[in-house]
Order: structure tokens, then sequence, then C-alpha cells
């Protein structure tokens, strides 16, 4: 059965005044009132309104003698007012303030625009309980806390969500250090703005999106291809256009990594790793945002997985040497070289600096560390070198 409460009953009351034009009252089932036109009658107890839950009649009567009301308890105002049935069973009373004879012919009107208010909070909480019911699925998925495999099927089944589906990780973040001055409830639209963008993108049955109570929203997509190779190009095209649109059309800085595909629901804790880590390599070793998938970042996931023995190798050959001759232009040269994927005209460009001045920073660098761009082994070395700095700042 349900409760009437102040929560419940209150926000309703503006409503209810401008449908009847009546001022309005209602009780619990006990007779206090849980809703009222004015605001310092609630939780005050109604005798009149008990009687009549109690099916007996109210305390005033009318007296011929007098034309007039009698027998009014203190702080009751006068008018009409009946039970509240739903679901087949009394859940309190609904009165309006006025002459009796007047608002009686109201009063059905008014259980009516009740119930129906009642039956759109039984509808939205149901709603509410529904989205809650399937986050807490979607999280024990990205958890790897499966429970019975009975379990999990019936709450697959319940949502629509295919477990046997091969799908892919994505893992958003977005900067709003520049929104700091805003609202709370700005920022909450800045919020709603963002996954209202990933919605038009992913926006099949199957893409399912968890947002952690630290900003960082997961999105779990499977793609509309049979072919698997066909599937990569679609989620990476999708990615792209997801990084565009919120940076041109939501304003905020986007971090994003993308997964390798998993082949089921089982696979899902490691692509959510595979994110994860795609995302922080990208962040601490490329420009802090972006968009890096864990399949392009293979050097990078090697220098992450350095350990604190083996780091001490590049920092002694290569890192130390080019900081104690103080060359920070060399390090920048060598940042600038493997940003522009080794393309010597626009690494020039982008340092605004001659080619020719570039081949000497080249040779520089050799002077001073023994490894030579040119030599494949060497640039392996310089790159790892590059990555590490970067990442571990060392």
């Amino acid at each position: 059965m349900m409760t009437l409460t102040a929560k419940i009953v209150q926000p309703f009351i503006a409503t209810l005044e401008e449908a009847l034009h009546y001022k309005v009252t209602i009780t619990d089932t006990n007779g206090y009132i849980v809703g009222s036109s004015d605001p310092a009658r609630l939780n005050q107890f109604h005798p009149s309104a008990y009687e009549i839950l109690c099916e007996r009649q109210p305390i005033e009567s009318w007296d011929i003698a007098t034309d007039s009301y009698v027998n009014v308890p203190e702080g009751v105002q006068l008018g009409y007012g009946e039970r509240v049935i739903y679901d087949g069973e009394c859940i309190g009373l609904i009165g309006l303030v006025g002459a009796p004879e007047e608002i009686k012919q109201s009063i059905k009107t008014a259980q009516l625009v009740l119930q129906l208010m009642l039956d759109r909070k039984k509808a939205s909480d149901e709603l509410k309980l529904i989205s809650k019911d399937k986050k807490a699925f979607l999280l024990r998925l990205l958890q790897g806390q499966y429970g019975s495999p009975e379990w999990i099927k019936e709450r697959a089944d319940t949502y629509k969500i295919d477990l046997s589906r091969p799908r892919y990780v994505l893992t958003v973040q977005i900067n709003l250090e520049k929104f700091d001055e805003k609202s709370p409830l700005e920022l909450s639209q800045i919020k709603e703005t963002m996954h209202r963008a990933i919605r038009s993108i992913f926006f099949e049955q199957e893409d399912l999106l968890y947002e952690y109570d630290t900003g960082e929203t997961v999105l779990l997509t499977a793609g509309k291809h049979s072919d698997a190779s066909q599937r990569r190009r679609q989620i990476e095209k999708a990615a792209a256009r997801l990084y565009a649109e919120l940076r041109e059309q939501c304003k905020v800085s986007a971090l994003i990594g993308v997964s390798e595909e998993c082949g089921d629901y089982t696979g899902i804790p490691l692509a959510l790793r595979q994110g994860r880590m795609a995302a922080e390599i990208g962040a601490k070793t490329e420009n802090g945002e972006g968009l890096y998938f864990y399949s392009q970042m293979r050097l990078g996931r090697i220098v992450a997985s350095f350990s604190p023995e083996i780091r001490p190798i590049l920092q002694r050959d290569i890192l130390s040497k080019l900081l104690e001759n103080h060359a920070d232009s060399l390090l920048e040269t060598l940042f600038t070289y493997f940003e522009m994927n080794g393309n010597v005209s626009q690494t020039a460009e982008k340092l605004f600096i001659h080619r020719n001045t570039l081949q000497y920073r080249f040779r520089k660098i050799k002077e001073i560390t023994g490894f030579d761009i040119y030599h494949i082994d060497d640039l392996v070395q310089l790159r790892l070198a590059v990555l590490q700095y970067r990442y571990f700042g060392i």
C-alpha cells in the first residue's frame, strides 16, 4: 500500500490548487496533515479528517437554529473531504477548504487529479528503480562480479542485453576546471550535454553507459557489423566523432581511451582496464587530452610496465646526459620529432627552425648520448627514453 508523506504530497499542492481553484488539505490514514496550502499546518492532527477516515461523521455539524456550523475543532478550516482510494485501499483523505455545500461537486475531481498525480509519481519511481538496478548490473559487469549464471541471464534478458556480443569499452573523462565558477546546476547541464553527445553517436540498444562518482563515463559498445575489422573501423570513426563533438559542440577538453575488442561479457573488466590504461598513457606521454587506442600504444604500454630496476638504464644512458648538458632544446626536439612521426620537414616547421638546424641538433644528440636517430636500434631506445621521461617524469 502506498503511504502518503509530506515529501510525496506537498509538491502536488500548487498543481491541485491551480486545477481546482480551492485551498487543499491532504492527510495520511492517521489523520495527520501531509499536504496543505498552508505549509504551517503540516504534521498537525486533523480530528475531523480522522473521523471520516474511520468512516464516522465529522466532528463539526450544521446547526439549523443558528444556520451555521458548530463544534468546529480549533485550527480546523471548514470544507469538505473524502477518503482517497488507491489500488483498492484507503491511503488518506483529500479535502478542499470552503463552504461545504459549494465544494462537494469538486471533490471527485480532486480525488481523480490526485490519483493521476500519484500514478505519475509511482511510474517515475519505478523508472528510477529500474534505472538504478540497471546501473548496478552494469557496475557488476565492469567489475566482473557476475553472480550465478541464472541471475546474470535474467538481468540481461530484462534489459535486452546480448551478453554474447563482442564489445569495446570507451572511458571518457572531461576537464571541468574552466567551469569551476559554475553552479552545480550548470555543471549538471554541461554533463547532460555531454551525455546527449554520446547518445547521439552511440544510440543502439547494445550501447551501455555508466557514470562513476569520479565523473568518469564508461561506454560499452558492440558495433553493428559481423566482421571484426569493419567493427573496429566503425568504433574508431565513432570515437573520433565523439572526441570532436565534445571539443567543438560541448566546448570541453576530453580524454578518451578505447580498449581492444573483448569476445563477450567476461572480457569487459579487462577491456575497462585497457581503456583506462590507454587514456592514462596518452595523458602522460602526449597532450593531457585526446583520443587514444590501446592497440596503438604498444611502446607506451611497455614503458608503463618498466620496473624501478629497468628505468635507470635509459635514465643513465640518455636522459641524464641530455639534462646534465642543459640540452632542454634537444629534448624538445626529440618530443616534436616523435610527435610528427619522424617527419623532418614537419618537425622543423613546428619548432620554427631550419632543416639544417634540425640536422645539427640530431648530430648534437648523437654527440652527447652516443645514440644516432637514423639508426633503428638507437631510434627505438631514444623513443622509449622520451616516453619514460614523460610517463614517470624521469
